[in-house]
């Protein structure tokens, strides 16, 4: 039976993974906080896979199924079933592959109650599925607990009991993806929701960005979702994401709809985490000449010496 008054729409665009999506779904249903409803936006699915999403939804009248003409990615998907998802006072962005802990959306909820300045709350996500791609980190959890800001050009800790400001943002997404995040519905609709111009996969980055311009987001340290992963991830790609995230920076530090501090926070914050890489990279040559192997020594330095040249254009 729907709640009444939902208080939590969660929004699962489904473009592929049939052999997740039931697991998924499953795991929504076993939600400690009981006061939400659900859209599962079919973006462009096989027959199959609509009949599959049919079966698995039944009569449950907390599900819609929403379907779009054609393929439209991932931001247009998820506005679509922001749009759909009606009345309620949070959102949540779920991937169909990915599983929520029994009490995230409790967690998350009491999170929001408690800082009414936050436009969103969000938790630690914890791997789930094949190994994490070699650009990864090995303990996502860890990574994204120990975030960083740009402060006077530089990269600073942040402290575990601070939120997430847009000073950390702008170094790297610290939000892995979006299911671990609780959006107020009046702060998402305030800035039109996910931009639907920007390149793929940095689509809920910018959101969060610009959600964080008015105040910074609330970080709960604490699993609430287990990212599943699978060779059929974009964000798998990791020079591909990497080259994305710098054109967006670049695009965000020109972006006349940032006052001037925002849009020095932009370019502090990339040239920092260029910086960061290069010493990486260099880190890398120095251990690979130690293993006398030269050939991979010149790689890695060839690769500091391209980010050198990105932070200089």
């Amino acid at each position: 039976m729907k709640p009444a008054g939902a208080s939590t729409g969660v929004v699962i665009p489904f473009h592929f993974g049939g052999e997740f999506v039931v697991e998924t779904i499953d795991a929504l249903r076993e939600q400690t906080h009981d006061r939400w409803t659900a859209v599962i936006v079919v973006d462009g699915a096989t027959a199959e896979e609509n009949e599959l999403l049919g079966a698995e939804v039944g009569d449950d009248d907390r599900f819609r199924l929403e379907s779009t003409t054609g393929s439209v990615g991932p931001a247009a998907a998820r506005n679509i079933g922001a749009r759909a998802v009606g009345d309620c006072e949070n959102l949540l962005f779920l991937d169909c592959d990915d599983i929520l802990r029994p009490d995230a959306l409790s967690v998350l909820s009491r999170a929001l109650e408690h800082a009414p300045e936050s436009p969103v709350a969000y938790g630690l996500p914890q791997y789930l599925g094949d190994a994490p791609a070699a650009h990864r980190p090995k303990d996502i959890g860890e990574w994204s607990r120990h975030r960083m800001r740009v402060e006077r050009g530089s990269l600073v800790p942040v402290a575990p009991a601070e939120p997430t400001a847009f000073a950390a943002l702008v170094t790297t997404n610290w939000i892995a993806t979006p299911g671990q995040a609780l959006i107020r519905r009046s702060a998402f609709d305030a800035v039109n929701g996910f931009s639907e111009t920007v390149p793929r996969a940095v689509e809920d980055w910018d959101l969060w960005l610009r959600l964080a311009v008015a105040a910074p987001l609330a970080f709960i340290d604490e699993v609430v979702l287990l990212w599943r992963q699978h060779g059929g991830s974009l964000s798998n790609d990791g020079s591909v994401m990497q080259e994305k995230e710098d054109a967006y920076r670049r695009s965000l530090a020109a972006d006349p709809a940032l006052d001037d501090e925002h849009r020095r926070l932009v370019t502090a914050g990339r040239t920092a985490e260029l910086r960061r890489r290069r010493a990486s990279k260099l880190r890398q040559a120095r251990s690979a000449l130690r293993e006398r192997d030269v050939v991979e020594a010149t790689r890695e330095v060839l690769r500091a010496a391209k980010l050198t040249y990105r932070i200089r254009r």
